[in-house]
């Protein structure tokens, strides 16, 4: 079993952004008082990178022999341990998922800076697939899945391939001459 190091790049990313968007949003106030946009643009930044700290602090990939699973941290440090997370809020369905049953994972925007990770699954059943965002899923092959970059996602290509999950190439709606 591998569990998948977390990596806290987004939330510094994020943070970053927030405290640049305070300093830099020019102010139009006669005396020179920050900018209440730029407080607000910059107050959210920090808010969801505090956000994302949290979730990369208390989430964890695993990848085990026959599936990969999302688990929650309790404790710190030595003690920690990994707890089983609740049923999945969109499918109902655990938090589970065979490899067998992966049909495409990737990055967004790439693999060196990974905002949005997914992959489309064909475990959960069928009359699932069309919630939430699975809804503007055009192909209808499967379940996707997304969640921010909170794991190494190099970590999580390494093992996916060492699971025989490929990348495999979707079908295009465009017309081939």
């Amino acid at each position: 079993d591998v569990t998948i190091d977390p990596d806290y790049y987004l939330t510094w990313c994020f943070a970053l952004v927030g405290a640049l968007i305070m300093w830099y949003h020019p102010s139009y106030a006669v005396d020179g008082t920050p900018s209440l946009v730029g407080i607000a643009g910059g107050g959210f930044h920090i808010l969801f990178a505090a956000l994302l700290y949290s979730q990369t602090a208390r989430v964890r990939c695993r990848f085990e022999k026959d599936g990969f699973e999302f688990y929650n941290v309790k404790g710190v440090g030595q003690d920690a341990e990994l707890m089983k997370k609740p049923d999945n809020y969109v499918s109902g369905t655990r938090n589970r998922w065979s490899y067998d049953k992966i049909i495409h994972y990737g990055f967004f925007p790439s693999l060196e800076y990974p905002v949005i990770c997914y992959f489309k699954e064909t475990e959960t059943p069928k009359e699932q697939w069309n919630k939430w965002f699975a809804a503007f899923d055009s192909y209808g092959r499967g379940q996707p899945h997304f969640f921010p970059g909170l794991c190494n996602a190099r970590q999580f290509k390494n093992q996916m391939e060492l699971r025989g999950v490929k990348r495999k190439p979707l079908p295009s709606q465009k017309k081939q001459k």
